[in-house]
């Protein structure tokens, strides 16, 4: 899994800008030495620095996650891949595993992705040590069952949250 890349945010911030590397260093408030050392890898940026950094980009109007979602997806598709998001409550570690989920998840063991790196984000955004991943999928035998929000929807979490008793969600599903 990649770690976020800060500075290639703190260069997409510049370059939609318009700013110079003086021009951004003024803006962010940080003298053109400190923002030429995280550039150039002698300094890492400090926790504060980098929360100010994005909220700076998000008041300039730069949705970052929107635009790296868009370049992600448009480098997935050209591989005929997919890509689907996770966001956990504190950082994984190690390999991602089934074996290491909780077992009472709507769909049993396992974790949920999601086709949106902003709807990920949103279910973990109060966690102050939360996380977000991005899973890269070849589509070549990928099973999946795509589902809207809607009566199928509704009777498949029933269902493995054994509400429905003895009822067959499957003949329900057609599946």
């Amino acid at each position: 899994m990649n770690e976020y890349n800060v500075l290639q945010d703190i260069v997409i911030i510049k370059e939609l800008l318009g700013f110079t590397k003086e021009g951004l260093a003024n803006a962010l408030e940080i003298s053109r030495i400190t923002l030429n050392n995280w550039m150039t890898g002698k300094n890492n940026i400090s926790e504060q620095n980098m929360s100010a950094s994005y909220s700076f980009a998000f008041k300039s109007g730069i949705r970052l996650s929107k635009i790296k979602e868009q370049l992600y997806k448009e480098d997935a598709s050209e591989k005929s891949h997919i890509l689907l998001f996770h966001g956990a409550k504190s950082k994984l570690e190690g390999e991602l595993s089934i074996n290491k989920s909780r077992k009472n998840n709507d769909f049993g063991q396992g974790f949920y992705c999601g086709e949106s790196l902003e709807q990920s984000a949103m279910f973990v955004s109060t966690f102050p040590e939360s996380s977000l991943y991005m899973l890269d999928f070849d589509k070549k035998g990928l099973k999946e069952r795509r589902f809207g929000v809607n009566r199928d929807w509704m009777l498949t979490i029933a269902y493995f949250r054994n509400r429905l008793g003895e009822f067959r969600i499957l003949r329900l599903l057609k599946v």
